[in-house]
């Protein structure tokens, strides 16, 4: 059984679908960037305010111990 030829398509066409190609990678490039940009920010903020709890709570500084646990969870994350 024979395969049918291939038809090539008008240039103007292949040309907006190459540019459409393009702006959806460029879409989620940039979609993924905000999520880590987010994520980072997110974290940081969470990792502050666990920090600074037990000072508020009239508490000292968490210990070293606590604060390496805790990085150590916000980077394997």
């Amino acid at each position: 059984m024979k395969t049918p030829p291939r038809r090539s398509l008008p240039f103007s066409l292949r040309r907006r679908l190459l540019l459409l190609r393009w702006a959806i990678r460029g879409y989620v490039l940039f979609e993924a960037l905000a999520v880590v940009a987010i994520w980072l920010g997110v974290t940081f903020w969470a990792a502050l305010a666990l920090d600074y709890l037990p000072v508020l709570a009239g508490a000292g500084e968490m210990p070293r111990g606590v604060r390496a646990a805790l990085l150590i969870a916000i980077g394997v994350v």
